[in-house]
């Protein structure tokens, strides 16, 4: 029968192996991850930079598919919702903070409401309120990116988003899913980065998708390494473990 030495070390030998399964496991599913997030970040930017030397589609004449459309140049057709200016805060431009100036449009062809994203413009020193010219009333041609916003990025705390109201609401950062339930209206599921120039002295240099595959791909060599890591330990020291039990055999076998 095992002595009492023996059943705990026999128990610790089960509790090692299965933190260390455990934390392979994890560690592991979290390299992987990170791998699709650097496939699906490298896939996006290539599409972007293939889209964005295609024609201009008039949305008036095609069927609405904005992830089929994603980062493709578009037109609409139609004229500015009444309404308040969304303002979304924290945007940097050349190290200056400032905000992204939010609209809806409405189309003629369907009466769809969608997001305009019209531009970047500066905050103030003293973060007061800022001025934003209006759009141009009656009936307007937009051209611009079309973009889906990702609506389950990661973010620290729930980020407080107020009704939006007349004429200007701050928001923390820009979502559809938000719009919609505090404005009690359906909107297309997309965004149009404007780029057709207005007489509103906005800053409608967009970026593209980030190009930050390769910190993923970081990331994921960081996980994959940690797995090796533990592996590594728990094999070396069940090694030592083996090796000390079988030299105690022989001693015992030649005493």
């Amino acid at each position: 029968m095992p002595s009492e030495a023996s059943r705990r070390s026999l128990l610790r030998s089960v509790a090692l192996a299965l933190v260390t399964i455990g934390f392979v496991v994890l560690t592991v599913s979290l390299g992987q991850w990170q791998t699709r997030r650097a496939v699906e970040k490298a896939d996006r930017l290539a599409l972007a930079l293939e889209r964005s030397h295609a024609v201009p589609i008039d949305l008036s004449q095609a069927p609405i598919d904005g992830a089929a459309l994603e980062w493709r140049h578009v037109l609409l057709r139609g004229h500015w919702h009444p309404g308040g200016v969304l303002l979304i805060d924290n945007r940097i431009r050349a190290h200056r903070p400032g905000y992204e100036v939010v609209q809806v449009f409405e189309l003629d062809a369907d009466g769809t409401q969608v997001l305009v994203n019209r531009g970047w413009t500066a905050a103030r020193a003293d973060r007061g309120p800022v001025a934003v010219a209006p759009p141009g009333a009656g009936p307007t041609v937009l051209e611009g990116t079309l973009v889906v916003p990702d609506e389950h990025r990661f973010s620290l705390g729930s980020p407080a988003y107020d009704a939006p109201v007349a004429p200007v609401t701050v928001w923390p950062s820009l979502s559809i899913i938000q719009y919609e339930q505090l404005a009690g209206v359906k909107l297309a599921p997309w965004v149009l980065q404007q780029t057709s120039s207005a007489d509103d002295a906005l800053d409608r240099n967009w970026p593209g998708p980030p190009e930050d595959a390769d910190r993923h791909r970081a990331y994921a060599l960081q996980w994959y390494s940690f797995a090796l890591i533990a592996a590594g330990i728990y094999i070396t020291l069940g090694l030592r473990r083996w090796r000390r039990v079988r030299r105690l055999r022989s001693e015992r076998l030649l005493s």
